[in-house]
């Protein structure tokens, strides 16, 4: 199924997150290609397992938006200590 980006299809895309982090037995260091609203790498921030997320995102602009607009889907991945955003091309 594919469902574009949005706070519409919240539970879908944190459901992309939740699956390889319960298939694996320690997920500590985790990544991430593409941020948009950054609900899905955000949702790894949920699990005490996970020490560092990485999240690759091509547009710096993207990078903002999802710091200044979506902190309420994306568990404020922007500033949390364990995560970083790279502006680069996954």
């Amino acid at each position: 199924q594919y469902i574009l980006g949005g706070t519409g299809a919240k539970v879908t895309q944190e459901r992309q997150a939740w699956l390889p982090l319960l298939l694996h037995d320690q997920p500590q260091d985790v990544a991430f290609i593409g941020l948009a609203t950054g609900t899905t790498p955000g949702t790894a921030l949920a699990d005490t397992r996970v020490q560092r997320i990485t999240a690759i995102e091509l547009s710096p602009l993207v990078k903002e938006a999802a710091a200044q607009f979506f902190t309420s889907v994306n568990r404020g991945i922007a500033t949390d200590p364990r995560a970083s955003i790279v502006a680069e091309d996954g």
